[in-house]
């Protein structure tokens, strides 16, 4: 049998569920499952009600042993850069339906908030990983980070 499975990938600021989108809000609320890595089970646990806590290397085996028709996982960062949602999509998109719901990214909110169109801003991930961020700022006019390198 094949369920329709929904993958919820939210980016937020800590202690910050409110940003969540109302795509995001209705489909959490649908779902029967919901799977969260790390401080993000925390911070949701009053929004929804039994999230399950587990770590990547536990979810494949807890989504394919589930009987729900409907599950959600929640992680943090934005949706196309350099997300875990690329890899639970490359781990589950043959057997199941895959949806990614993102929240409001910290580049949107950011240049929201200065109002800066984010087309000229050069985006640098630095998440886990080793990367030239003061290059990057010396040769781009704007350069966003997500952690600090």
């Amino acid at each position: 049998m094949h369920y329709e499975k929904a993958n919820i990938h939210n980016r937020m600021r800590p202690r910050a569920p409110e940003e969540i989108t109302g795509h995001g809000a209705k489909l959490l609320e649908i779902c029967h499952e919901v799977y969260a890595f790390d401080r993000i089970g925390d911070l949701y646990k009053d929004f929804k009600e039994g999230i399950i806590k587990c770590s990547y290397q536990d979810i494949e085996e807890k989504i394919r042993s589930s009987k729900a028709q409907k599950m959600a996982v929640l992680v943090s960062g934005d949706v196309g850069f350099f997300s875990m949602a690329k890899r639970l999509d490359e781990k589950f998109r043959i057997d199941f339906d895959v949806f990614f719901t993102c929240g409001i990214s910290s580049l949107q909110y950011l240049c929201s908030k200065i109002k800066l169109s984010y087309e000229d801003v050069r985006a640098v991930s630095l998440h886990g990983r080793e990367g030239n961020l003061p290059g990057s700022i010396a040769y781009n006019r704007y350069t966003c980070s997500d952690r600090r390198g």
